[in-house]
Formats: C-alpha cells, structure tokens, sequence
C-alpha cells in the first residue's frame, strides 16, 4: 500500500568512539527490504560531531521521501516486528507523535540491527525513526489508519 499522509522518512544512528563506524552506519540497512542492501535507493549522509564529555561522535542519517520505497519499507516492517511490537505502537500512538511537527518517532535497536534484526529498542543505542507526515487536522485518526492499514501498529 502506498503511504497517503506519510510524506518522509529520516532515520538517524550514532557511532560512539568505542564502536567500529562501518558496523554501525550499516545497521541502517536493517530497516530496510533485502532488495535494498545490494543497490540502496538512499545515501547514507556521514557528520563528526563531538559529545558531552568532548569524545568523537559520528551520526550517521538517511532520508526517504520516495513513495513507493516508503510502501516497501513498511510493508518490510510489517513482517519483520512481532504482534507484540505493533500493539506497544498501537497503545503508545499519542506519545509517540508530535502533532505542531506533525512527525511521529520510533527508536529501534541498534545493536539488533546490527545482527540483521528489526526490533524496537529504547534509550541512546538506538536508530531514530522520524516519520513526517501531513494532516490538516488535529485528530490522529488519519495517522493511526494508515499505521493500521500499512500493518505496522495492530490493537
């Protein structure tokens, strides 16, 4: 199903300086279908930064704005998070969505990702998943049927 009111997708990982950079710029790929890995339809945008006690840091981001590669995607997500998973979105569907930004957040994790799993995850050792979308509205009703129908959240 191709997303109506999800316009982009921005995802976002950090390498801390004990973690191999390769490793973890590649648990990006893990959101992504395995037709994606050898030929990816995104680059992955590389910045150093410096963190709270002055130690390297590098975030790693993409961004997907293409229609058709955002349906494959979820319907990747689909399959891969468990029923579990899809009801904690499903009962966390307001927190998790900043209606003045218009975006909702999912954090999964990182270190999962890097063994080729698709879980969620909490806390800083996590992949950052912005979904933008549009409503002119501030009801999340919208919001949560496309969720339902692209089967990424179930009640």
């Amino acid at each position: 199903m191709i997303p109506k009111i999800i316009r982009k997708m921005t995802a976002t990982v950090f390498s801390y300086a004990t973690e191999d950079e390769e490793v973890v710029a590649n648990t990006l790929v893990a959101l992504f279908p395995d037709e994606f890995t050898e030929n990816p339809p995104f680059e992955i945008y590389q910045e150093e930064l410096v963190g709270q006690y002055e130690e390297p840091l590098i975030k790693f981001e993409i961004e997907v704005n293409k229609k058709t590669i955002l349906a494959k995607i979820f319907e990747w997500w689909a399959i891969q998070l468990s029923d579990t998973e899809k009801r904690f979105l499903y009962r966390n569907l307001e927190k998790m969505t900043d209606m003045k930004a218009k975006t909702y957040h999912l954090r999964f994790d990182k270190f999962k990702a890097a063994e080729g799993e698709l879980k969620l995850g909490e806390g800083s050792n996590t992949i950052k998943v912005v979904l933008k979308f549009v409503l002119y509205t501030k009801d999340l009703n919208p919001l949560r049927q496309e969720l339902l129908d692209l089967g990424i959240i179930m009640p």
